[in-house]
């Protein structure tokens, strides 16, 4: 975590602190989670949390321990958190967040930096603050739209995408103080446009009166105060002009959307369709996990696990699992099988030993087995999840080939080559009498069924399923998938064998192909294919002479 003391050393003003980040959704359709502003999408699973999360599991208390823990050496910073933890209640949120010297530096710059641990335990403060704003905008009962101003600095990258997306929506990731005095926005701005990257931006914002928003006249300490408003976090707004009003000095007019806002609604939808998840907790990490931010979801899971009660069984097989499958990918094996072998103990605890969630966490544990080259404790597992799925009600067909592949793979890595090839077979039949003839997984069979006859020497019948498995590769995939490429490298190999020099030649040289035009000339496959190629011409030109 960076130090808090850094943080408090900078004592920066409500009026020139760091730039504000802002999320952007675009105006074009939405197809998947890399067509949206990462930032955007992040804040709205981050406000969930925030509103949703059960403030009971971090309390005051462990936030002010760990605000302590990284003061030591600073006594102004100790003695504004001795403050804080004597007299910090429900009804001062607000108070304490537009000091300038404690709550609001070290909220935004947890944002800023996506310091988990950090926002982890600002969520009571957090909720009692949005709560606060919510109450008080109840109470005033206002019945016109309000306009407000905020000035900053934007990059010029952030700002050509504002260009880009006029009438699109666009939100701040913070609980954003106002102005409602135009020329305070103006001056704020200018003290960023004399910078090389970046430029000075006012944003007008009209506020519809559906959205909260509250003045800081008799809350706010400051002077000014009685021209200051504050929104509440992730307010999002429609861009609908953007205009030049000086030498690097922008103008950008925002409303305030509607609750019923067809654009974000389609927003909403679509997350909540891709990103699932039990708590807000979990979808925040999933997402994190589905963008391939593997240590942010791997902190993320650390931290569920961290703030669960050990009666929470269900989620913690849930958290367990999703462990086991990040380290799993990173390659650190160790962590991957302990995860998944205390995921299956808390399923234990509430699901039937026959549930099909077992059959899977079985399966999953006896691939990371295998890579650690534990062949029986693989083989154990995968027997484990198959006996599963044999004798579940409605078999899954496609699920119970993919274990006898997977056993199949097991036993010619021990070199039991016979018995591998009948799991094989076991596959195929159920493959050709339940599944398309167009299924990756019976390529995938074919290739293992082919993979055996070559080590088995049987090289005429190793080629006749490798062209099985590429012409159905040829039809589901593109020319240059990878898959394509090891297929025909496995093809020339077989080839060789049969002394068929040419057609291997052939071979090895679509497989050189696709792998320069995919992984570039030095990745080990393309050396691999180049290696093959050359000692297969020469082994030619060798004939010839």
């Amino acid at each position: 975590m960076e130090s808090l003391v850094e943080i408090f050393k900078q004592h920066v003003s409500l009026a020139n602190c760091n730039l504000i980040p802002i999320s952007i959704i675009p105006t074009v359709s939405l197809q998947n989670l890399n067509d949206i502003d990462w930032t955007f999408t992040f804040t709205y699973l981050l406000k969930e949390l925030l509103l949703t999360m059960d403030n009971s599991k971090v309390k005051k208390k462990e936030f002010v321990d760990l605000c302590r823990k990284y003061l030591k050496r600073n006594p102004l910073g100790l003695n504004i958190i001795d403050e804080f933890e004597k007299t910090y209640q429900q009804s001062s949120a607000i108070q304490w967040y537009i000091r300038e010297d404690f709550i609001y530096s070290v909220w935004n710059k947890a944002l800023r930096i996506e310091n988990f641990q950090m926002i982890i335990h600002m969520v009571f403060f957090a909720q009692d603050l949005y709560r606060q704003i919510v109450q008080l905008h109840t109470d005033m009962k206002r019945q016109n739209s309000r306009s407000v101003f905020h000035g900053q600095g934007l990059s010029k990258s952030t700002f050509n995408k504002l260009q880009q997306n006029k009438a699109g929506l666009m939100s701040f990731n913070t609980f954003l103080v106002t102005h409602s005095n135009r020329q305070n926005a103006i001056d704020l701005a200018r003290r960023w446009y004399d910078h090389d990257s970046n430029i000075g931006i006012v944003f007008q914002m009209e506020i519809n009166t559906s959205t909260p928003i509250i003045p800081l006249n008799g809350i706010d300490y400051k002077s000014d105060s009685n021209s200051k408003f504050l929104l509440p976090f992730y307010s999002i707004f429609r861009i609908q002009e953007i205009k030049s009003i000086g030498e690097q000095l922008w103008q950008i007019n925002l409303i305030s959307i509607n609750a019923n806002d067809q654009s974000f609604a389609l927003f909403i939808h679509f997350i909540d369709q891709e990103v699932c998840g039990s708590t807000a907790l979990s979808r925040l990490s999933n997402l994190h996990l589905k963008m391939g931010k593997t240590n942010e979801a791997i902190e993320l899971y650390l931290i569920m696990l961290e703030i669960t009660s050990g009666k929470e069984n269900q989620l913690l097989a849930h958290i367990h699992h999703q462990l086991a499958y990040v380290y799993n990918e990173i390659s650190d094996l160790t962590k991957a099988r302990i995860h998944y072998e205390k995921s299956i103990q808390f399923y234990l605890t509430y699901l039937p030993a026959n549930d099909s969630t077992l059959s899977n966490s079985y399966s999953n544990l006896a691939v990371v087995l295998k890579r650690q080259d534990d062949l029986a404790g693989a083989m154990k597992y995968h027997q484990h999840g198959l006996s599963i799925d044999l004798k579940a009600p409605q078999p899954d067909y496609e699920q119970i080939a993919t274990r006898y592949n997977n056993i199949g793979v097991v036993l010619r890595d021990q070199k039991k080559y016979s018995e591998a090839l009948d799991y094989y077979q076991r596959a195929l039949k159920l493959e050709l009498e339940h599944l398309q003839s167009t299924q990756p997984i019976l390529a995938t069979t074919y290739n293992n069924i082919a993979d055996i006859h070559r080590l088995q020497g049987n090289l005429e019948m190793a080629l006749e399923f490798y062209q099985k498995t590429l012409v159905i590769e040829q039809s589901i995939f593109s020319t240059i998938h990878p898959s394509l490429a090891i297929t025909h490298f496995n093809m020339a190999v077989t080839l060789d064998g049969l002394n068929r020099l040419n057609e291997a030649i052939e071979h090895a040289s679509k497989a050189l192909e696709i792998t320069q035009h995919v992984f570039g000339s030095d990745h080990e496959e393309t050396i691999e294919n180049q290696a093959l190629l050359d000692m297969l011409r020469s082994k030619r030109k060798g004939d010839d002479s």
